[in-house]
């Protein structure tokens, strides 16, 4: 029997048989519709609805976004100081200009391409507060990774169910 003639036959067999528990059939009664006329929500919906899941899923995706950024800036750094001889940033020089201007302040004029890129990289172009930042950012990625294990598990858990 194909696909479509299912439902026909299922009418078929229910029109055919008025009482389903007298063919063998296990019956399940539910109420599918409150007092007031709105679907009751699943267990698992309520437990959505107010609980800590949409929460932290929430708070995954924002978090998640604001690293998106750092995580370019850090890869990009990266494999620039990790080929700096292949790119020959040590030939290269940033001009004063485009730097803060607390930034090695006895370096004159410009300052080498390969070390700017390697304070980038670390945070340390910024400041004192610079390399602060890259802590904060580094437990807002630990936090991220912990939020979707968790995530992650909550899902799994209301999947057994």
């Amino acid at each position: 029997m194909n696909s479509t003639s299912l439902p026909n036959a299922m009418h078929q067999n229910s029109s055919a048989i008025a009482d389903p528990r007298a063919a063998g059939h296990a019956v399940t009664m539910t109420n599918d519709v409150t007092p007031a006329g709105e679907a009751k929500k699943t267990k698992h919906a309520r437990r959505s609805a107010n609980g800590v899941r949409p929460t932290l899923r929430r708070g995954h995706s924002i978090t998640g976004l604001i690293l998106c950024c750092n995580l370019l800036l850090i890869v990009l750094t990266g494999l620039m100081v990790q080929h700096r001889d292949l790119l020959k940033l040590e030939d290269h020089y940033v001009s004063r200009r485009v730097l803060p201007s607390e930034y090695r302040p006895t370096d004159g004029v410009e300052v080498r391409m390969d070390i700017v890129v390697t304070d980038l990289h670390s945070g340390r172009i910024f400041g004192r507060w610079g390399t602060v930042a890259v802590d904060v950012i580094a437990g807002a990625a630990l936090l991220l990774a912990l939020s979707g294990v968790v995530t992650y598990a909550i899902s799994a858990r209301g999947r057994k169910r």
